[in-house]
């Protein structure tokens, strides 16, 4: 008895399953997705960093095939521009340069950077270019970073600018600051250096500006925009855009950090860029993809500031699906709905 009520429960169930299949079969896939309250007035992302040599982000350990699926869905989803923020970082390098091998750095497995460009001109992807980055300069190269650079940019240029179509510019990725200024000089030579090598192709560089200090400013009397307009008028010798990093403004404020930005930028005939980045970070240092409605706040105060592009740092290790960071599916799936994007 007990048997046959179990098997009479099991149909019962069965049955029920089945009418619940069918009715979600029946309604359209579309009913499901996420029902947005408001959708804002955004800039959509078209440009990311690929950064695969960072100190705090895992490796993908990516080859040809992984990565032609990533220009694939990258390109679906509206993304033309890809910037490298370095090509080595103190002991990994991107390519086999002949130059750092020369100082004692061991060549890579295989020509990553070869294999980027190659894959951008398939795709039909602007990218711009890093250089060599290094923490501990003293201990591996014995000389000044800057220097270096310039034989670097000119090895890049050689071997892979002049011959890859996608080869759009440089990316200087000293980050320029009031603290730092003193730098400024000799980060504005490297750059007319990469202009004057490849034709005058574009510079890209992403200084620090402190959201805070800068929206405070005119409580201050107006000192720290004037050490930025300063600033921007040396670096207008060289750089055509900079890429505004938003970490640390809060998103109510991030409409208004951008707008001063760009209209310092502007003032000396330098692009603003905004970058929003799709991560958050956790202390001990951990990165992981940043809350949706975080990226849309950011997206929107981009287009509320009249910014003419918003990249991101980075799309491979927080919105792809790809990714070993696994919440970068979701993110990625919470942008497309977002947009209406197949």
């Amino acid at each position: 008895m007990g048997n046959r009520r179990n098997f009479i429960k099991s149909l019962a169930l069965a049955g029920i399953a089945t009418s619940l299949n069918l009715s979600f079969k029946s309604k359209d896939k579309s009913s499901y997705r996420n029902k947005f309250l408001h959708k804002d007035d955004c800039l959509k992302i078209t440009g990311t960093f690929i950064d695969e040599l960072s100190r705090d982000m895992p490796f993908h350990n990516w080859g040809l095939e992984e990565w032609d699926k990533e220009f694939s869905l990258m390109k679906s989803i509206g993304i033309n521009t890809i910037v490298l923020p370095q090509v080595g970082l103190d002991l990994k390098l991107l390519y086999p340069s002949a130059l750092l091998a020369g100082k004692g750095l061991p060549h890579p497995s295989f020509d990553k950077l070869d294999l980027l460009l190659t894959l951008a001109d398939k795709w039909g992807f602007k990218v711009y270019c890093g250089l060599y980055k290094s923490h501990h300069s003293s201990q591996f190269l014995q000389e000044n970073i800057t220097s270096i650079n310039r034989s670097v940019s000119s090895e890049i240029w050689d071997h892979y600018g002049s011959r890859h179509r996608s080869f759009d510019g440089w990316f200087v990725s000293s980050e320029v600051s009031v603290e730092n200024r003193h730098n400024l000089a000799a980060i504005v030579d490297l750059c007319k250096h990469c202009k004057a090598i490849s034709g005058n192709k574009k510079v890209i560089i992403s200084p620090w500006i402190d959201g805070n200090r800068l929206l405070d400013d005119d409580k201050a009397h107006g000192t720290y925009t004037a050490q930025w307009n300063e600033i921007m008028s040396h670096m207008s010798q060289a750089v055509d855009i900079c890429t505004i990093q938003d970490t640390g403004i809060n998103d109510l404020d991030c409409a208004s950090f951008y707008q001063s930005c760009q209209r310092i930028a502007q003032s000396h005939g330098i692009k603003c860029w905004g970058n929003a980045e799709t991560y958050d970070a956790q202390m001990p240092m951990r990165l992981y993809s940043t809350d949706f409605d975080h990226l849309r706040l950011k997206l929107s105060a981009a287009r509320a500031a009249g910014l003419e592009k918003v990249i991101t740092y980075e799309f491979s290790h927080f919105m792809s699906p790809q990714s070993v960071c696994q919440s970068g599916s979701c993110l990625l799936n919470r942008y497309k709905e977002y947009f209406d994007l197949s």
